[in-house]
């Protein structure tokens, strides 16, 4: 699966962009990054090139090294170039690089087949054709039975108003809050969630796109949701989706957090994340209960990339049983689960991808 147009392209830069921003990953908090100094081309010190030429006209005069890359220069302790596809050279690439790296690992081992009518689902294959997720869309009867949900929620604005506007962007400061994420200490950690939330994001678009499903403000000039309607399709809901995923990579990495009580929280952090979005206006009910189900799925996915682990893959048919009243995620409830949801009987092995598996054990070491 690839981006195949540079509309997708950007949108995907623009979400790690974002991100990255947001939590300045690329130095420690406190700290001045080389790029503020105008070293990586920043603009705001325009004299730095013309002040960097003239520093080196000066040293070079007197200090030039007697041969270039010899003994007495900093290259002399280069005997040979390094071995190829070394996985344990991750550490010295910047993050952008770092994550680059993982998105193609992840994406160029899957591929999706799109649903043949408004019946059949959409499916997400390893490169081995073992199925990751398989979904259903609703029947249009669903999405109209919910809208009175969307518009009772509403009612929930004044009270979550600051959490719908700070979790427009990828909301990480929520589940660091929980786990005491911090960006001194854990930039590792962070390349790794990146390199999981760009997966999910890119994959749940790819579904989006193939079922196109309306917001609830296209049936109803009611909704008037709180902010901005996004500019992609409603099913499945992507902040139900990735929260899901980091919420599980977060409690797969964390040492004896899967299945205690830490797990739980994280997995209600995701939970309300995702609520706040039909509070806003923005998604269906079922969009959230299918998005999680794709995000439990690609974390599972995800996290036997990294480590030897066993993967289950999901599916969710909301045609199969179409009851509004009970097409909704609930909190508390285990992965996979929901109405219209579940996991295929037989999970399949995955070898962990080495450069994956690489990112994993360096974001390890910091816990």
């Amino acid at each position: 699966m690839a981006l195949s147009n540079s509309t997708g392209l950007m949108s995907l830069l623009a979400h790690r962009t974002a991100h990255g921003d947001a939590h300045r990953t690329s130095a420690p908090a406190g700290a001045v990054a080389l790029e503020d100094y105008g070293f990586a081309g920043f603009p705001g010190n325009p004299l730095l090139a013309s002040a960097l030429n003239e520093a080196r006209a000066a040293v070079l005069l007197e200090h030039r090294p007697n041969s270039l890359g010899g003994a007495d220069d900093i290259g002399g302790k280069i005997a040979a170039l390094p071995a190829p596809e070394d996985a344990a050279r991750l550490v010295q690439w910047g993050p952008g690089p770092r994550a680059a790296l993982a998105d193609f690992e992840l994406l160029s081992r899957v591929s999706f087949e799109p649903p043949t009518d408004g019946a059949s689902p959409a499916i997400l294959r390893d490169a081995g054709g073992a199925e990751i997720v398989r979904i259903t869309r609703p029947q249009i009867a669903l999405f109209r039975a919910q809208l009175g949900d969307v518009d009772a929620q509403a009612a929930g604005r004044e009270g979550r108003s600051a959490e719908v506007l700070t979790q427009v962007a990828p909301p990480i400061a929520f589940y660091a809050s929980v786990v005491n994420l911090r960006a001194h200490r854990h930039r590792r950690t962070m390349d790794l969630v990146n390199a999981a939330i760009v997966f999910a994001n890119t994959t749940v678009m790819r579904f989006k796109h193939s079922f196109a499903c309306p917001r609830p403000s296209d049936f109803s000039a009611a909704i008037q949701p709180l902010v901005e309607v996004p500019p992609h399709a409603s099913f499945p809901a992507g902040h139900a989706c990735e929260g899901q995923v980091i919420a599980t990579v977060l409690a797969e990495l964390i040492p004896n957090a899967a299945g205690s009580k830490l797990g739980e929280i994280l997995r209600s952090v995701a939970f309300r994340i995702a609520e706040n979005r039909i509070v806003a206006g923005l998604h269906f009910p079922v969009d959230n209960l299918a998005g999680r189900l794709l995000g439990d799925a690609l974390a599972s996915y995800f996290v036997s990339r990294c480590i030897p682990r066993i993967w289950h893959s999901g599916q969710f048919d909301a045609v199969a049983d179409g009851d509004a009243a009970l097409a909704k995620a609930f909190d508390g409830e285990p992965p996979f689960g929901g109405h219209a949801c579940g996991s295929t009987a037989s999970p399949a092995a995955s070898v962990p991808n080495p450069l994956l598996a690489q990112l994993w054990a360096d974001a390890l070491q910091e816990w």
